[in-house]
């Protein structure tokens, strides 16, 4: 969908300014896509951060249960 979305900008750029140098749109072209990566990256990173945090609190839960089951022994 982003894809669609990056190349209607650069085929719109490079039908509204039609004598811009084919350097320009490739340099808009960069630009945008960097954006794009660099978007991607934070949203995958968040989605791996939230992964762990719900692993890390599910472990903590069943580790806190498997002690309360255990029996209790003092010597």
């Amino acid at each position: 969908m982003e894809g669609v979305w990056l190349l209607k900008k650069v085929l719109g750029f490079c039908i509204l300014h039609p004598l811009a140098s084919a350097g320009r749109a490739a340099e808009l072209l960069k630009r945008e896509l960097l954006k794009h990566v660099a978007l991607f990256r934070r949203k995958v990173f968040l989605a791996l951060l939230t992964q762990l945090s719900r692993m890390w609190h599910e472990g903590a839960e069943v580790v806190s249960q498997k002690n309360t089951d255990l029996p209790h022994f003092t010597l």
